[in-house]
This record gives structure tokens, C-alpha cells and sequence, in this order.
């Protein structure tokens, strides 16, 4: 420019759905799983079903169940529209550990650090603590089940961050409807 001034370049991006995965319920919250999380599937029967390109969400939403999927890596010379091509379910909570549809399902999950554990906030505002495990005596069935949970007058819990600790202790900073940070203190 004249003046010696920079302007800002506007840049075109443009989108197209690629694929819809039907997973059955409005979904609230999603998470992309790291590996650290993937190793504790990478197990049993489940190893063999589960390769390095699989991708792995974990959901939750109206019903009250947190479900881990497994995304399928889809062909490459098939296109873009293959990217993905396959949606199965991994894991669940067992309807006795779920929040449940009738109490308003959950709104939000986030991940832990240290014990891969999910933190599932629901529609009162608790939170469960939810790892993955296995539900078979035969060790072939993995489940999502609750070890801990913060149940009380939270408020509207707007947001969240887990602080890492130790293996044994976490600290989960929660920001409310209200003026104040609450900080729990989470040990095993």
C-alpha cells in the first residue's frame, strides 16, 4: 500500500460433509481419544479389531450412556468420500451405570489426565468418573464404568480443565454459572 500499511488477504475456505456416522441419539459431547488412552483397548479381544489408523471417539448425549466407537480408516484410492467407512461400538456404560435418558442424559465429556479416565458431566451437573473396563469374567467384553463421582449443588457447570498430578491425585478446576472457580481435589 501507499501509506505503508499491510491489509489483511481474506482466505476462501470452503467444507463438504464427507460421511455421516449414525450413532442414535443427539450427541452432546464427542472426544478424540489419544493413543495413551487407545493402549488399555489395544488389549484382548479388541486388538485384533483395532488398527493404527482407527480413529476413537467416545460420545455421550439425551440417553445418558458415554459409547467409545471406533472409526475405520476407509481407501485412499477410494476418495475422500471413504475417509471414514466404518462406524463400530467398542464400549459402553451398562444401563445400571448410566445417568439415563429420563434424568436428561449427559452434556459434556472431557478427558483426565493420568488414569485415562472420561469425565462425564450430566444434566444435574454432577460428575462421574468413568474408566474403561473389562465386564466379562472371560475378559472379552469391555465396559465404560463409573469408579468416582462429585454429586452435589455445582451449578451450571460451563466449563472445565483437569489438572495433572500424580497417578494417585488429580485437581479439576470448574468455572459455574456463579463468580467463583470451585477447585476439588480428586484422589483415589
Amino acid at each position: 500500500d501507499d501509506d505503508g500499511t499491510k491489509r489483511a488477504t481474506s482466505v476462501k475456505v470452503t467444507y463438504q460433509r464427507i460421511r455421516t456416522l449414525p450413532v442414535y441419539e443427539q450427541v452432546e459431547s464427542m472426544l478424540l481419544l489419544p493413543r495413551r488412552f487407545r493402549q488399555s483397548l489395544e488389549t484382548g479381544s479388541h486388538n485384533e479389531g483395532l488398527n493404527r489408523k482407527d480413529v476413537v471417539l467416545a460420545t455421550c448425549g439425551t440417553k445418558g450412556i458415554v459409547r467409545l466407537w471406533k472409526a475405520t480408516a476407509g481407501d485412499k484410492e477410494a476418495g475422500i468420500q471413504n475417509a471414514l467407512s466404518d462406524l463400530s461400538l467398542l464400549a459402553s456404560q451398562s444401563e445400571g451405570d448410566a445417568f439415563g435418558e429420563d434424568n436428561g442424559g449427559y452434556t459434556s465429556l472431557h478427558l483426565t489426565s493420568g488414569d485415562n479416565s472420561i469425565l462425564a458431566i450430566d444434566a444435574e451437573q454432577n460428575m462421574a468418573f468413568l474408566q474403561l473396563d473389562w465386564t466379562s469374567a472371560d475378559k472379552t467384553e469391555l465396559g465404560l464404568v463409573s469408579n468416582r463421582a462429585i454429586v452435589g449443588h455445582n451449578g451450571e457447570i460451563l466449563d472445565l480443565s483437569v489438572i495433572p498430578g500424580g497417578k494417585q491425585e488429580q485437581t479439576v478446576a470448574v468455572a459455574t454459572n456463579s463468580s467463583q472457580v470451585r477447585i476439588f481435589g480428586v484422589a483415589d
